[in-house]
């Protein structure tokens, strides 16, 4: 398996900060996603220090970052929906033992607030520093649209694709579907305002949502800091194409390029189905 031909990750923030991960063979066993506490007593969480991850290749390539929206304040669906999909994408690759996840609900400390920040504020580091991507839909969502919408999975979509990461997706049908949806969430923050847009990040997601979108947002290099202040200041402004086009001037010449080609098929994605 190769690199799509992108951008490194991101430079090591905290060397030694731990990383925690499932193994594919333990969370097949699971029956739903867990909490990280819970796997944490039972000796199920595999470590790697942020800085293994970046150095070594051999680490690297077996990592998956899993990106999927929560129902509620539940990581799932009263069906496990997403569970099962996980666990029916694993199965389908070859040594899937070889791989551990990274899921939010298992791999962040839920109960200690100040970790659960500081993984937080990481995220871009870890992300960028696994090989692969999951996008995992709910059942009522197959096409992503809803996903895409929620302003975690839509951060998450973009750094994969600002990184390179190998996206592994259902099918190319789902692959269009992200790529367009996606641009239409982009048109979206044009025609709601970036500041009203960053004002429903914060209404959703508490008052400490602001200074983490401030800080794996704007301020690393999934956007460009100066443009996006740029559309700041033009979300006020009647002409949203100008603001449009400001709002694609934030995003990596990696990151443009990747969704103006995606369904093109241009670059290196899995998929299970036809």
């Amino acid at each position: 398996m190769q690199y799509n031909p992108y951008l490194p990750g991101t430079p090591v923030k905290d060397a030694s900060f731990p990383v925690h991960f499932v193994s594919v063979s333990n969370f097949l066993r699971f029956g739903s996603i867990m909490k990280h506490e819970t796997l944490k007593a039972k000796g199920q969480i595999k470590t790697f220090p942020l800085v293994e991850m970046a150095n070594d290749p051999r680490i690297h390539q077996r990592l998956i970052f899993v990106s999927h929206r929560w129902v509620g304040n539940s990581p799932d669906d009263s069906k496990n929906s997403q569970y099962k999909y996980i666990c029916d994408m694993m199965k389908k690759f070859q040594n899937p033992d070889e791989f551990y996840l990274w899921i939010d609900y298992c791999s962040m400390p839920q109960d200690n607030q100040d970790e659960k920040l500081r993984t937080i504020h990481l995220l871009n580091n870890i992300l960028s520093h696994c090989m692969y991507t999951m996008i995992v839909l709910l059942d009522s969502d197959p096409e992503g649209k809803e996903y895409v919408q929620r302003v975690w999975c839509f951060y998450e979509w973009t750094a994969s694709i600002q990184y390179g990461k190998v996206p592994i997706l259902r099918n190319p049908r789902v692959g269009k579907s992200l790529y367009s949806h996606a641009y239409k969430t982009i048109r979206l923050i044009c025609e709601e305002g970036a500041l009203n847009f960053l004002e429903q990040a914060k209404a959703q997601y508490g008052p400490h949502a602001m200074n983490v979108i401030q800080n794996v947002v704007v301020e690393d290099d999934i956007f460009n800091k100066k443009a996006f202040c740029r559309v700041l200041q033009a979300s006020f402004e009647k002409d949203k194409e100008t603001l449009f086009q400001n709002v694609k001037a934030c995003l990596s010449l990696s990151s443009i390029l990747f969704l103006e080609s995606f369904s093109q098929g241009h670059f290196q994605t899995i998929y299970f189905e036809k």
